[in-house]
């Protein structure tokens, strides 16, 4: 998660975005968008660059709440030309709002989603993909050897891949 938001916040610096904003569900009780999010700050640290951080109150997919997040973040914002977003689902509300907007992806505003998922408008989308087929085989591995009493990693971090598409 903190790789990721270290590929996805560079893409954006790497396209000239001057205002960037990060997207996410309730920081303090998602520790992975708060990984994200950790990542997301030390890039725009010290960057000649303006930055603007936004989460919603709750932690999971409300889309409502996504949709008033994005709202006000462009009614509070409307110079911001960068989002990275802590999710796809998220970022897919960003492309909407700028729509509404009559602001243009990536022209206007470039858009980066995060967990690289197959549903509908998410085919164009830059997102940073996570690799889900091997997280899962993953997770029944450690599951049959907990079973079988034996021991497993805390921890195992697979890497993670930038899909640069037609939102950048």
């Amino acid at each position: 998660n903190y790789s990721g938001g270290v590929l996805a916040t560079k893409l954006l610096l790497s396209k000239k975005c001057r205002k960037i904003a990060y997207l996410s569900g309730n920081l303090r009780l998602n520790l992975l968008a708060k990984q994200r999010h950790d990542a997301f700050i030390e890039q725009v640290s010290g960057k000649d660059v303006g930055f603007v951080v936004k989460q919603t109150d709750l932690n999971g997919f409300k889309y409502k709440e996504y949709e008033n997040l994005v709202r006000a973040l462009f009614e509070e914002h409307p110079d911001i030309d960068g989002v990275f977003a802590s999710s796809d689902i998220l970022a897919l509300q960003v492309i909407k709002e700028c729509r509404r907007r009559g602001k243009a992806v990536p022209e206007h505003v470039k858009v980066v989603g995060y967990d690289g998922i197959q549903i509908g408008g998410t085919d164009d989308l830059s997102t940073v993909e996570q690799p889900v087929k091997k997280m899962g085989e993953l997770a029944v591995k450690y599951l049959l050897r907990q079973i079988a009493g034996e021991d497993i990693p805390l921890e195992t971090i697979l890497p993670v891949k930038l899909l640069e598409k037609g939102t950048t």
